[in-house]
């Protein structure tokens, strides 16, 4: 596994962290922080639980004036900088809602578990974190298929579970249930706000498909192909990259296949390392020239992760971007980045305000019921409007899923890209196009006839 680098910033974040929690036990406080501080920046973490607030062991249980909430992400895998992100968002708002007074009076402990990118592991983290933590609500992201199968044990244990990444619109379709929310967005909206876009400015163009080989990619793939108008495979063709493993030779074949069908248009159903992989190799052999690249989820880590020179000229679909509040002067919003920028010494990811939103939301949804109960909860969070890092946002009664605004970036040329400066900082990009969530996110009527057509219930239980 990659390791980082130590630097001065994260020398700097260590010793504000150990400010930050002075009143913790010594010894326990010391390793707990060097954990999260380890986990955090993707080195290798010794621990599978950390826990971060006051307790005598990072495995002991809450203290009575404390509430738990679990947080399952990846430190290693193909998801490893989401899980960082994810991290670093809930470790910010848990400090401004410890500062606050916590939750109904109760300081919020922040029980880590880390899922390395296993389907076992994930799961077994959800029932540790429900058994033997007592956790009242978790935080999750992980691949769409490992959080299928963590929402059904929460689901079991009536824990409300927001989701945060795992972007298959299953999760929150066919696979919905009634304790589990998502408030990143799926496929179909990606689909949706990326295809007004391609429709326009691509009519009648050949695509090529490169998908990775597990739930997310496959419906990401055949949203795109409906809504394009892509749907023969034989005019529009495709090549599947092994997941969570591929090498170097699956992803140059692919390309291979690519450039032979000439087609104009690139569609790349990758997520992570993998998408960074595949940029960096188009780049490599100079294919933008020929093709439009798309990628269907994009995060400003992985931007960040392939580079300036490589992401030039990309599009993709993302719900949120750190600059997007100071174009549209979304106060909140802002005050988050430099929080974040203080806190952390870098600029936050979507996954990272994804995590902040919900933790934020958690303790509202708790106080507007005045319970910890989880079906209490679940009933405050349904048809609650918010305003988290950007416009209005609410959770929709039917499906669980936060319905916002998307966006089309495409990125252009940085006058910083050969300067050395923070990638983040010298991001240049233009948003070419956005859609309000009602018209982005699946109507009620597809949404039943998909529920029917798998036999499930059209009320989530």
């Amino acid at each position: 596994m990659r390791h980082n680098k130590i630097n001065n910033k994260h020398l700097l974040l260590l010793s504000s962290s150990l400010s930050s929690l002075s009143s913790l036990s010594s010894l326990s406080s010391l390793l707990v922080l060097v954990n999260i501080f380890f986990c955090t920046f993707n080195f290798s973490c010794s621990s599978n639980v950390l826990v971060t607030a006051p307790s005598n062991h990072p495995s002991a249980p809450s203290a009575p004036s404390a509430v738990n909430v679990g947080l399952n992400a990846p430190s290693e895998g193909p998801y490893k900088s989401l899980g960082a992100d994810a991290r670093e968002g809930a470790l910010l708002a848990q400090e401004e809602i410890n500062q606050s007074g916590g939750i109904l009076g109760k300081k919020l402990e922040l029980v880590i578990t880390d899922s390395k990118s296993s389907h076992m592991l994930a799961v077994k983290n959800i029932e540790l974190l429900s058994k033997e933590h007592k956790v009242k609500a978790i935080i999750t992201g992980e691949a769409s298929s490992i959080i299928v199968a963590q929402a059904k044990v929460a689901n079991q244990q009536k824990i409300p579970m927001i989701t945060i990444f795992g972007s298959a619109s299953s999760v929150t379709g066919e696979e919905g249930r009634k304790y589990i929310f998502r408030e990143s967005h799926d496929v179909y909206a990606a689909g949706a706000v990326l295809s007004a876009y391609l429709n326009t400015h691509f009519v009648g163009e050949n695509y090529y498909y490169i998908t990775a080989s597990y739930l997310w990619g496959y419906s990401s793939e055949e949203v795109f192909r409906r809504f394009t108008n892509t749907t023969d495979k034989n005019k529009h063709g495709g090549s599947l990259i092994p997941f969570p493993f591929a090498v170097e030779d699956d992803y140059l074949e692919a390309l291979d296949n690519a450039e032979k069908s000439q087609a104009q248009v690139l569609i790349l159903s990758l997520y992570g390392d993998q998408m960074v992989e595949m940029v960096k190799l188009i780049e490599k052999r100079k294919l933008k020239g020929k093709m439009q690249v798309v990628i269907t989820g994009l995060t400003s880590k992985m931007a960040e992760d392939a580079g300036v020179k490589a992401m030039e000229g990309v599009v993709g679909a993302a719900l949120w971007h750190w600059k997007v509040p100071y174009q549209y002067n979304y106060s909140r919003g802002i005050s988050f980045v430099e929080k974040y920028l203080k806190r952390f010494f870098h600029y936050p990811t979507l996954v990272a305000a994804s995590s902040y939103n919900s933790l934020h939301e958690y303790k509202g949804a708790v106080e507007r019921a005045n319970s910890f109960n989880g079906e209490d909860v679940v009933r405050a969070l349904e048809n609650h409007q918010y305003i988290g890092v950007k416009d209005r946002q609410y959770w929709r009664d039917f499906d669980h899923q936060s319905i916002q605004t998307m966006y089309v970036i495409k990125y252009t040329a940085s006058s910083s890209a050969n300067s050395g400066n923070n990638f983040r900082e010298g991001e240049n990009f233009e948003i070419v196009n956005s859609l309000e969530g009602e018209k982005a996110f699946i109507q009620r009527a597809d949404w039943n006839k998909n529920r029917l057509m798998h036999s499930k219930s059209l009320l989530l239980r």
